[in-house]
């Protein structure tokens, strides 16, 4: 189970603000909001933002650079003024800590070379990067980074404490395809899924000729095989904003 702010994510809001907003609800509805650390709408109010700081970047167990298109151009513009570059200084603490450092590129940016980078951040240049394309990629790579974080802070506790029952009623059954049909409008990103949460391609479950009765075929498949949690979870991970989705899950509580 990851401890709290075991996962800083470190952005300039001038190069991806957009982007790192939906990469963190991504990840806080996988881990949840209190281990994904995101600026000040983490920092509690009144307290010294400086130490805060300070103190979460040293006991984080893993920093996620994002990186865009404009992230060395603001960097270089900050070298030579008085006021502190926090991002810089987030990531040369957990650098020199040796906490790990993902770097995420967003917006098609490049990795910094290190001849490029202040001496302070040159290992940057060496970490092996993640990167978060836009949609239909989005929620692919963000599976892939899921995955890569869970190696270092631990998998995620949301999942085996949500209470979801082991098989679900009839209708039940007919609540979740209505909130999958919501949730997954496209078919293939449907599939994508269900193939991430349940190890198996959509076409060796369900052969149906209506994407209605392939997703109920899914349903029923899981149903039969004690997977409706894992099903459950993994669709809401992959649409943490989808409403129909969010209040089917609740209902089951």
């Amino acid at each position: 189970m990851p401890n709290p702010n075991s996962i800083f994510v470190s952005y300039r809001r001038i190069d991806s603000n957009d982007v790192t907003g939906r990469i963190y609800d991504f990840l806080a509805a996988h881990f949840g909001g209190d281990v994904v650390f995101k600026d000040v709408d983490s920092i509690p109010l009144g307290v010294d933002f400086r130490t805060y700081l300070n103190d979460t970047v040293g006991n984080c167990q893993v920093l996620v650079a994002v990186i865009g298109p404009n992230w060395l151009e603001a960097l270089k513009e900050r070298l030579g003024q008085p006021a502190i570059d926090w991002v810089r200084a987030e990531i040369e603490t957990a650098l020199g800590r040796g906490i790990p450092v993902i770097p995420l590129l967003v917006g098609g940016a490049g990795l910094p070379v290190a001849a490029d980078l202040p001496e302070g951040l040159q290992d940057l240049a060496y970490r092996n990067a993640a990167q978060a394309r836009p949609d239909p990629d989005f929620k692919s790579d963000m599976h892939r980074l899921i995955q890569g974080l869970e190696s270092i802070v631990g998998a995620s506790s949301i999942a085996s404490s949500a209470k979801i029952p082991v098989t679900l009623t009839p209708q039940q059954m007919q609540g979740l395809q209505n909130a999958l049909l919501s949730a997954f409008q496209d078919e293939d990103e449907f599939a994508m899924m269900v193939q991430f949460y349940l190890q198996r391609p959509l076409n060796r479950i369900s052969r149906a000729r209506t994407y209605d009765k392939v997703v109920f075929d899914v349903i029923q498949w899981v149903n039969g095989r004690n997977k409706v949690a894992d099903f459950v979870n993994g669709a809401r991970e992959t649409n943490p904003d989808n409403s129909e989705l969010l209040q089917f899950i609740q209902s089951l509580s």
